[in-house]
C-alpha cells in the first residue's frame, strides 16, 4: 500500500436509516456516490458526536468495501507504519469497525486488500452479528382477555442461547440472553418490562396485564438481547440485537354481570 494511499481519508457518510448517501474525500470538491466506495474509509460519519478520522500511523483502520455479489461491506485493513503496533490507536480503528458493524455486514477475507486484520473483538462481533437467534412466538390464551382480569402472556422462543467456533486466536464462545419488553396498548402507561422470564399461562405466568376497556389491541412484544463473549483471555459483551413481534387486534371483552329476577 503506498503513501499516496494513506494520505487521503474518507468519509462515509450516513443517513439516519443507515444507508450510506457518499463519501467526502480529502483532496477531494465533489462527493463520491455510494456505488464508488473509496479504498480506505477513516472513519465512519454518524453525525453530532461522530469519531474522529484515524491518524495515518494507526496499526490498522476501518475500511469499506465491496462483496462479490457488489454490496456494500466493513472490514479492517493492516496497515505498514512506524506505530504498527500503538494499541491506543488500534482502538480506535477497532471501535469504528464495530460502529459501522451496526448497520453494514462485514466482508468475507480478503476483498480487494493485501491483508485483513482482526482482533478477538472483531472475531466475537462478526460471529455474533450473524449468530441465529430464537424467534418470538407471543400469544395470550385463551386468544382473549376479559377486561379487569390479568392477561397472561407467554413470548415463545428460548430466553438464552449459547454458540461459537474457532478464530485465529482460539476458540470462540457466545452466550446471548434476552430481556422482553411489552406494550399493552391500553392507554399511557401500559408498557412493562424488562422482564427476565418468558411469561406463562395462568396462574403462574410472570407477564401480566390487566386491561381497563374493551377492544381490539395491537400487543407489541420486543425482545433485546445481551451478549457475553469469551476468546481465550479476551471477553466483552454486545447489545443492540433485537425483534418485535405483535398480536395484531388481539381482543380485550367486557363481560356483564347477569341478575336474576
Amino acid at each position: 500500500m503506498s503513501a499516496a494511499e494513506l494520505a487521503h481519508p474518507c468519509d462515509a457518510k450516513i443517513n439516519k436509516r443507515g444507508q450510506v448517501t457518499g463519501y467526502i474525500c480529502e483532496g477531494e470538491t465533489e462527493t463520491r456516490p455510494p456505488s464508488e466506495p473509496p479504498r480506505l474509509a477513516a472513519s465512519v460519519s454518524t453525525g453530532e458526536g461522530a469519531p474522529p478520522p484515524l491518524p495515518e500511523d494507526v496499526g490498522f483502520r476501518a475500511e469499506y468495501g465491496r462483496t462479490p455479489e457488489g454490496g456494500q461491506c466493513i472490514q479492517l485493513v493492516d496497515l505498514v507504519g512506524p506505530n504498527e503496533a500503538n494499541s491506543a490507536l488500534t482502538a480506535q480503528a477497532e471501535s469504528l469497525y464495530l460502529q459501522a458493524l451496526a448497520t453494514t455486514p462485514p466482508c468475507p477475507d480478503p476483498v480487494g486488500v493485501a491483508a485483513v486484520a482482526s482482533t478477538p473483538t472483531i472475531e466475537a462481533a462478526r460471529f455474533w452479528q450473524q449468530m441465529d437467534l430464537p424467534t418470538l412466538d407471543p400469544r395470550i390464551a385463551p386468544g382473549k382477555a376479559i377486561v379487569g382480569l390479568p392477561a397472561y402472556l407467554e413470548t415463545g422462543g428460548a430466553p438464552s442461547v449459547t454458540d461459537g467456533g474457532d478464530t485465529p486466536f482460539g476458540p470462540l464462545t457466545i452466550t446471548a440472553s434476552r430481556s422482553i419488553t411489552v406494550a399493552w396498548d391500553d392507554g399511557s402507561g401500559s408498557t412493562t418490562g424488562p422482564h427476565a422470564g418468558s411469561g406463562g399461562r395462568h396462574p403462574d405466568g410472570d407477564i401480566t396485564w390487566v386491561y381497563g376497556r374493551s377492544g381490539p389491541r395491537n400487543v407489541a412484544v420486543t425482545q433485546t438481547w445481551t451478549a457475553t463473549w469469551v476468546v481465550g483471555d479476551a471477553s466483552g459483551t454486545f447489545t443492540g440485537r433485537g425483534t418485535t413481534s405483535t398480536l395484531f387486534g388481539f381482543p380485550v371483552e367486557q363481560v356483564q354481570a347477569v341478575r336474576n329476577r
